[in-house]
């Protein structure tokens, strides 16, 4: 009895091993995008272009670690269920850790909804940012527009495109 409670426990702790990880990389995520909103709020692009290269790392890893975690289901069920794998499927295979499991998939899906609103948030963010910097970039060529005005042989006021050099005799 002890043999085969042992031996359904292994593949439920391989599985833990890997539910740890995935774990770790979203906690990293999550750091990661919150460094990436305070840097894109204070405007700091050398912070933003540090952080994007570690969040991509980091999302490269979490895809693999989550490749790893499918082969691990897939062989845990051993060929009894190809398609549509799931989580919550292995309670059918391991009731005894029915709890575990349960508290694996809320713990992921919690962490992933978390990294979708803080995603969105930074899209918003970068969104507004170029917003801002068109209306700067607008205002700014304005105000040369209006410094630069000239008038035309027939008097009428004309704008100097930026970079045109005038010919100044009369």
């Amino acid at each position: 009895m002890t043999n085969k409670i042992s031996h359904q426990e292994r593949p439920v702790q391989n599985l833990s091993g890997h539910v740890v990880i995935l774990n770790e990389i979203l906690d990293g995520l999550l750091e990661v995008m919150n460094s990436q909103k305070q840097a894109l709020i204070s405007s700091d692009i050398e912070q933003v272009e540090h952080l994007t290269e570690i969040h991509s790392q980091l999302s490269v890893r979490f895809n693999k670690q989550e490749e790893l975690f499918v082969q691990e289901l897939q062989k845990m069920v051993g060929g009894k269920q190809k398609a549509g794998i799931r989580m919550t499927n292995l309670k059918k295979y391991f009731p005894e850790a029915s709890g575990v499991i349960d508290s694996w998939r809320n713990t992921l899906v919690e962490k992933t909804n978390l990294i979708q609103e803080k995603h969105q948030h930074i899209i918003q963010l970068l969104e507004f940012t170029m917003l801002r910097n068109a209306s700067l970039m607008k205002t700014i060529y304005s105000i040369h527009n209006e410094k630069n005005t000239h008038y035309s042989t027939s008097g009428s006021k004309e704008n100097i495109v930026s970079g045109v050099a005038l010919n100044q005799k009369a």
